[in-house]
């Protein structure tokens, strides 16, 4: 296990809380510790596990403290800024005497440095990424392990903060556009001990809007989700990240569709990127799961149909087992190909994707998965996203969208 390092956050937020268990020793009282995730506070409460056991506290999450029906001594919960919100209510409706909050704050620069320096990082260019990353280590973590640029960093930082706020006022989450930046700096200075760089602040309207029915509804705001169960995964994962501009703005209008299907063909594929396909889009021997259920970013997507090509041959094959059409559908895409002047040299990847229920989120995310492997890739492809009603095709040379008026069935 790592040895902790103790920040001047860290040791101001431990002093806090020992503070109160002193002052409380005996009584039963809930202290809340929170901030927003991926600050530490977690890993401060394992340091100081022992302080913590000598006062006779326990440390519990917010489930478990939530089933709790007698309060017989002083218990810490550890939750962000939504569950501290749920797990006050719940105290209130007990009739429990008044809870103490401790707010863990982000890390300031130099603690970031003073982290990296103590385990022997050197501190680059690429770690000014704590500004964007807003002093959390764990999102510097995946930051640099990543490789991301400064814009795509911005966009995790814009996300990260909603989503944060978001719980600790819904009120101004929906008004953000219309918020002066220095009230949202004065609104964010209790967690976040950096100023927030303006280009985030830009990127605050575009993310704090849903276009379909859900907040969630917009694929970035899955982004940290991802991220962390890529980091942790034990194959080759795809970075999630859209090259073309309008990407994003189209993925989004798949959740306002009303038919929720999707079809895509990338053209002129090389045998190591149609290899790559069948590992990042199959099971852990490269075949789909039960039913035609394939994962990417951490997650089952759900069962789609695929047909991978190399030199004509098929590489991986299967469809969607309600569905059955996925040969006479890769048929008429490759038509639309050569319609195109698109090259059908080297390799092929057909992809069939679309909804068993009313929601059209499963798609989206495998839209948003295919693409964005595909835009790094380099590779030409066509589509027809009948969820978002648009049919385009991405130029890797000129990384854009081109949005084109085809029919793939008579």
């Amino acid at each position: 296990m790592k040895e902790y390092i103790w920040t001047p956050t860290a040791r101001k937020t431990a002093d806090a809380l020992l503070k109160i268990l002193r002052e409380m020793a005996g009584k039963a009282i809930v202290i809340i510790l929170t901030g927003f995730s991926g600050v530490g506070k977690s890993a401060l409460l394992r340091a100081m596990s022992q302080e913590i056991a000598a006062a006779g506290a326990t440390v519990v999450d917010g489930y478990r403290f939530c089933q709790l029906e007698v309060l017989h001594h002083t218990v810490i919960v550890v939750e962000d800024l939504e569950g501290a919100n749920r797990t006050e209510e719940y105290i209130s409706g007990q009739g429990w005497p008044q809870c103490r909050r401790i707010v863990m704050p982000g890390l300031r620069s130099e603690e970031v440095k003073q982290i990296l320096s103590a385990q022997g990082r050197p501190i680059t260019p690429l770690c000014d990424l704590f500004a964007i990353t807003l002093g959390n280590m764990r999102l510097l973590e995946i930051a640099l392990k990543q490789e991301f640029t400064q814009a795509q960093a911005m966009i995790l930082a814009a996300e990260y903060l909603g989503k944060n706020l978001s719980s600790l006022v819904p009120h101004v989450y929906r008004r953000w556009s219309h918020l002066d930046p220095e009230k949202f700096q004065m609104l964010a200075a209790p967690y976040v001990q950096i100023d927030i760089p303006q280009q985030v602040l830009d990127q605050l309207p575009k993310r704090t809007q849903a276009p379909g029915r859900f907040l969630n509804d917009r694929i970035y705001s899955r982004l940290s989700q991802i991220l962390e169960c890529l980091a942790t995964a034990k194959r080759i994962q795809p970075s999630p990240f859209l090259l073309a501009q309008k990407s994003e703005q189209v993925l989004n209008q798949m959740t306002e569709g009303q038919w929720a299907c999707y079809e895509a063909l990338a053209c002129n594929v090389p045998q190591e990127y149609v290899e790559e396909f069948t590992h990042l889009f199959g099971d852990d021997e490269n075949q789909p799961r039960e039913g035609g259920r394939l994962d990417c970013f951490g997650a089952t997507l759900g069962k789609a149909g695929v047909v991978a090509r190399f030199n004509q041959a098929v590489v991986q094959r299967h469809e969607e087992i309600d569905y059955g059409q996925v040969d006479s559908d890769e048929q008429a895409f490759m038509n639309v190909a050569r319609t195109l002047h698109m090259s059908l040299d080297n390799g092929s990847i057909f992809v069939h994707k679309h909804a068993h229920t009313c929601f059209n989120i499963q798609v989206q995310w495998f839209a948003w998965a295919f693409e964005s492997w595909a835009q790094q890739r380099g590779l030409e492809y066509v589509v027809k996203n009948m969820a978002a009603e648009k049919s385009y095709r991405y130029h890797p040379k000129e990384n854009r969208l081109e949005f084109v008026d085809f029919k793939v069935r008579s």
